[in-house]
């Protein structure tokens, strides 16, 4: 929603900027709303095209702790990983086996250790205080080594602490299951 919000405002500042640029050139008024219009027009179509044709950079991104089956007590637990390149972005979603939502965690803080690798740990939320006991929870930690500015113009920015009805299209580690028991 919010990449497509970004196109319009910028489709509309790049057609706002050749009208202002016409009238200083002092261009006839037909031909400026001709061009003006192929001007929408062309940067419509030029981000669909970056959009479809860019590519992602390659992470990988693996959950070192909790391991699946484990059964952790209480609604906060901390995640570790690793994830390549060390500068990649990793947020962590949750949901439980009742929820059709994923649920956006704040971003894991990753310090280097070797070379390209990073190591990365962050808490995450298995429900609140008084909901969510005896469920079981999906982990999964998705990543992104690409700017938010490319993200945003591909449809693909996350805000965190938000729910979703979908994963995001960044690249995955393989899930974790766990059950929260208090």
């Amino acid at each position: 929603m919010l990449s497509w919000i970004t196109w319009i405002g910028f489709t509309l500042l790049t057609g706002s900027l050749w009208l202002i640029g016409s009238r200083l050139l002092r261009i006839k008024r037909t031909q400026v709303r001709l061009i003006a219009v192929l001007v929408i027009a062309g940067t419509w179509v030029g981000l669909n095209i970056f959009r479809e044709t860019a590519r992602t950079s390659t992470v990988t991104t693996i959950i070192n702790s909790p391991r699946s089956g484990e059964q952790v007590e209480g609604y906060r637990i901390q995640v570790r990983g690793t994830v390549t390149p060390s500068s990649a972005r990793v947020i962590l979603i949750v949901r439980s086996e009742k929820d059709t939502r994923w649920w956006m965690q704040k971003s894991a803080e990753t310090t280097a250790v070797n070379g390209d690798i990073g190591q990365w740990q962050t808490d995450v939320w298995l429900g609140t205080p008084t909901e969510g006991a005896s469920l079981n929870y999906q982990i999964i930690a998705v990543s992104s080594a690409d700017s938010p500015v490319f993200n945003l113009f591909t449809g693909r920015l996350i805000v965190e602490e938000k729910p979703y009805n979908h994963i995001p299209d960044w690249q995955q580690s393989k899930p974790k299951v766990v059950r929260r028991t208090k």
